[in-house]
Parts: C-alpha cells; sequence; structure tokens
C-alpha cells in the first residue's frame, strides 16, 4: 500500500467528496495475544523471511501488529486529507469500507499515541522502515 498512497490521494481522494473514498486495515486480535510486547520487534523484522528464525505463529501475530501500525501511521499521515482509514476493533472490513455509519470521525479509531503525544513512535518507526523496503519499488 505505501508506493500507492500518493496515487489514491492525487486521484481518488483529491476527486471525490470527503469522507468517500475509505482505506480499510485489516488487523486482529491476534495482534494483541500474541505479538511481542509493542507488537513488533524493529530490530528483529529483517530476520522474518527466515524460516528458522521466528515460529510461523509469532510471524502472523506480527504481520497483523504491523497492520495496525501501519493504519495508525497512515490515519496521522494522511487523514486530514479526507480519506478515513478505519480499522474498527472487531469491525468487519466490509462494513468498514461500505457503511455510512463510518466516516471522517472514526479516523484512526483504533490508533497509538505518537512519540510527540507520548506514544512509544513505534508506528512511525515501522512507517519509515517499511518505505524503506518498498523505495526501490517505488
Amino acid at each position: 500500500m505505501v508506493p500507492s498512497h500518493p496515487v489514491l490521494l492525487a486521484t481518488t481522494a483529491a476527486e471525490s467528496a470527503p469522507g468517500s473514498v475509505r482505506v480499510v486495515w485489516v488487523a486482529s486480535s491476534v495482534a494483541e495475544l500474541a505479538a511481542p510486547p509493542g507488537g513488533v520487534l524493529l530490530d528483529k523484522l529483517d530476520d522474518l523471511a527466515s524460516k528458522d528464525a521466528i515460529s510461523p505463529h509469532i510471524k502472523y501475530s506480527i504481520s497483523k501488529a504491523c497492520n495496525y501500525l501501519q493504519g495508525t501511521e497512515y490515519a496521522r499521515r494522511f487523514g486530514n486529507k479526507g480519506i478515513p482509514p478505519d480499522r474498527q476493533r472487531r469491525l468487519h472490513a466490509a462494513l468498514a469500507g461500505l457503511s455510512p455509519e463510518v466516516g471522517l470521525e472514526k479516523n484512526g479509531a483504533w490508533t497509538t499515541k505518537p512519540e510527540s503525544e507520548g506514544g512509544s513512535g513505534i508506528a512511525q518507526e515501522f512507517w519509515a522502515w517499511n518505505e524503506k523496503q518498498v523505495q526501490q519499488y517505488s
């Protein structure tokens, strides 16, 4: 998603009514139940490609935590562009994507605070790591 967000902002969101374009980040409660403390061990992300370094269950949990962090940071960075990225806890993706009850006021509904507001800053750090990973494809 990261490489395409400029296209999304420049086309769909710019040409549509505020709140009518949606970005839904699907996470899972497993991110809270089985991922490492904080959701993601940033210094271990490069080890996830190894078959032996981390169990498949933990990798899945980390991937769901990464979805959550990516969505949180997307909401912080681009929520003022009229796109409500909504990751409601236990809210089915179709409902989040289509329901008129989900609008701009729900932007970033399942969020972490940025470091400037007392949070850990992990969402911003993960965003930067992710952009570095996809930079060659942009």
